[in-house]
């Protein structure tokens, strides 16, 4: 990357215009470069992604969200998760797919570790 465009006179970029994006953002092509999952990573989502200097090792992350996890108890759905759920802060209630739902939500500790993986490539990684 050679500079850095701000898109809406430092605008964060979640609140431009679809105009200011289509005017100020590449889209890049994306492809499979590592399954994580098939090279053992076991965090639920990673979290961060950089290309280190040399252009042939990658860095990837995750946070552990800081130790801590939701817990969702639903008798009614059990292999829900929390981002199924909209919470109605205004009647303190749940729904799932519109409806009402009797859902526990609590946090617990989250036992999996914070990881940072390296990847290294044969060749360099072209980010142009």
């Amino acid at each position: 990357m050679q500079s850095v465009l701000d898109v809406n006179g430092g605008k964060e970029l979640e609140y431009a215009s679809k105009q200011e994006l289509t005017n100020a953002v590449k889209v890049m092509e994306k492809e499979l470069y590592i399954d994580l999952r098939a090279a053992g990573w076991t965090a639920e989502k990673a979290e961060g992604l950089c290309v280190l200097p040399g252009g042939r090792m990658v860095a990837v992350i995750n946070d552990n969200d800081f130790g801590l996890m939701t817990k969702t108890v639903d008798s009614q759905n059990e292999d829900s998760d929390i981002t199924d759920y909209v919470y109605h802060a205004q009647t303190g209630t749940y729904t799932l797919e519109g409806e009402v739902a009797a859902v526990s939500v609590s946090m617990e500790e989250n036992t999996e570790p914070a990881q940072m993986w390296f990847f290294l490539a044969e060749e360099k990684i072209g980010l142009e």
